[in-house]
C-alpha cells in the first residue's frame, strides 16, 4: 500500500494567478471532501495577511509548517538573517495558536546546496528541512492539471514501496484539479495519506529512528 504526504506550499504568487485565495479555498474543500489531512507550509507574511485562511487550515485538522516569513532564497541570506526569518514566521503562526516546529520547507526547496551554514541556521531556529519526492511543477505557466498529476503519480510510483512527499502550491489555477486527480488515483490503489508529522511518528513507531529524524527519506 502506497503512503503519500500531500504538502502544499502557501505563499504569494510570483507570477499572474487568477484567484490565489480562491484556489486555496478549493484545495481545502477538495481535501475535506476526501477526508484527507495535508501539510501546509505557510509563508509568515501570507499568514499575517490572511489569518482567517490559516485558521481554516488549522480548524480542518491540517498540519501547518514554516515556509519562512519572506520567501527569500536562503542562499542570499546570512545565517542570522535565516534564523530571524524563520523565527518571524514561527511567531506569526504562534499568534494564531499554531506550533510549527520542527517542520520547515525552504523557499523553492533550496538550501544552498546543503551548505553547512544554512543547515546550522535552520537547526538554530528549531527546525528540520522537509523536501519532497514528487512534484508536478503546477507553478509552471501552461502546465495543465493532467500533466501535473501525471508527473506526481510517476514520481510516487518510482518511490514505491517507500513513502512519497508530494509537492503542490496553493495558487496555480489548476492545483486543485491536479490534486483531485492524484488523490482519486492513489485512493483507488488503496493509498494511505499522512501528514508530515504522522509520517515521522510512523517511522519512529516502526523503529526507523534514522528515517524519522531525516525526513524526507
Amino acid at each position: 500500500m502506497a503512503v503519500a504526504c500531500i504538502t502544499i506550499d502557501t505563499e504569494f504568487p510570483d507570477q499572474p494567478a487568477r484567484d490565489p485565495l480562491g484556489i486555496a479555498d478549493e484545495l481545502l474543500g477538495m481535501l475535506a471532501s476526501h477526508n484527507i489531512k495535508a501539510t501546509f507550509f505557510v509563508v509568515g507574511a501570507w499568514a499575517r495577511a490572511y489569518p482567517d485562511r490559516v485558521r481554516a487550515m488549522r480548524e480542518a485538522g491540517h498540519q501547518i509548517g514554516n515556509h519562512s516569513y519572506s520567501h527569500c532564497s536562503l542562499a542570499r541570506m546570512t545565517k542570522q538573517g535565516i534564523v530571524d526569518d524563520l523565527v518571524a514566521c514561527h511567531d506569526v503562526l504562534a499568534e494564531l495558536g499554531i506550533e510549527t516546529r520542527p517542520w520547515f520547507r525552504a523557499p523553492y526547496g533550496e538550501t544552498a546546496g546543503d551548505s553547512a551554514a544554512v543547515k546550522s541556521a535552520i537547526r538554530t531556529a528549531g527546525y528540520r528541512h522537509v523536501h519532497w519526492h514528487a512534484r508536478g511543477e503546477d507553478w509552471r505557466p501552461g502546465q495543465s492539471p493532467d500533466d501535473a498529476a501525471r508527473m506526481i503519480l510517476r514520481d510516487v510510483a518510482d518511490r514505491w514501496p517507500r513513502p512519497a512527499i508530494v509537492l503542490l502550491h496553493s495558487l496555480p489555477d489548476g492545483a486543485a484539479r491536479a490534486l483531485e486527480i492524484v488523490v482519486d488515483r492513489l485512493d483507488a490503489q488503496g493509498a494511505k495519506f499522512l501528514t508530515v508529522k504522522e509520517l515521522g511518528v510512523r517511522h519512529a513507531a516502526l523503529g526507523r529512528l534514522r528515517e524519522a529524524a531525516r525526513l524526507p527519506l
